[in-house]
Parts: C-alpha cells; sequence; structure tokens
C-alpha cells in the first residue's frame, strides 16, 4: 500500500514538472511563429499541389490542404462505415465482434462529424471553402 502510494506520488510529482517545462516552451515557440505565419498572407510559395497554379500564396495553399484533408477523410470515414458495416452482418452473432463493428461504426460517423463542423465552423467565420478562391 506505501509502495503504491509512492509510486503515484511520484508519478504526479513528474507530471506537475513536465507541465511546467512543456508551458512556457509552447508558449515561446507560438509567440516566434504566429508573426510568421501572419506575415506569410501574400508570400507566394514554391510547390503547389497538384491543380494549384505556380504562383500560389500561402493562404490559398492552406485552402488546398484543407480541401484535400476533408476529401481524404469523408472517404476514409465512408469506407470503415462499409468495413464495419460489412464485419456486423457477417459476424454471426458473436458479441465481441458485434461490439468491434459498433465501435468502428461510432468512431467513423464521430470523425465524419468532425469534418462537417470543421466545414461549417469554417464557413460561419467567412472562409469560402467550396469556391476556388479564398
Amino acid at each position: 500500500m506505501m509502495l503504491k502510494k509512492r509510486i503515484q506520488n511520484k508519478t504526479s510529482q513528474l507530471v506537475i514538472k513536465t507541465k511546467k517545462t512543456i508551458f512556457p516552451f509552447g508558449l515561446a515557440l507560438s509567440l516566434f511563429l504566429l508573426p510568421q505565419i501572419a506575415f506569410s498572407q501574400g508570400v507566394n510559395i514554391g510547390a503547389p499541389f497538384p491543380g494549384e497554379p505556380t504562383n500560389v500564396t500561402f493562404e490559398a495553399h492552406t485552402f488546398y490542404i484543407f480541401k484535400w484533408a476533408a476529401s481524404i477523410g469523408s472517404l476514409l470515414a465512408m469506407l470503415m462505415i462499409i468495413y464495419a458495416g460489412i464485419k456486423y452482418m457477417s459476424s454471426g452473432g458473436n458479441p465481441q465482434v458485434l461490439e468491434d463493428a459498433k465501435e468502428t461504426i461510432v468512431g467513423s460517423l464521430i470523425g465524419l462529424g468532425m469534418i462537417i463542423l470543421a466545414y461549417f465552423l469554417l464557413k460561419t467565420i467567412g472562409v469560402n471553402v467550396v469556391g476556388g478562391r479564398v
């Protein structure tokens, strides 16, 4: 009992020490990087995505990254739902397989919901997600 308490105490001390180290580092890093991101809004980048014009700005490039990531994420979520549905139907009544298939379906639906929520959040704050111009 005493050993367990000492291990818990050491673990909590390590977590506190880690938080004290990570927070200032993250704060300093964000203070140095955020102005660089803000000032790079009008700067052309060198390596565009396929289908992008060659003189694309950082803002437009970020739009293409979101567009590609949302497309790939939605496709993967739909494939996982189909896979879990097949797994559910072919489980043969095995409760472990049924539960695993249900968890996969719920996880895929949550991921798809997050993609849709990100789209509507960006639309709400005024970012043109669907059009060609950001």
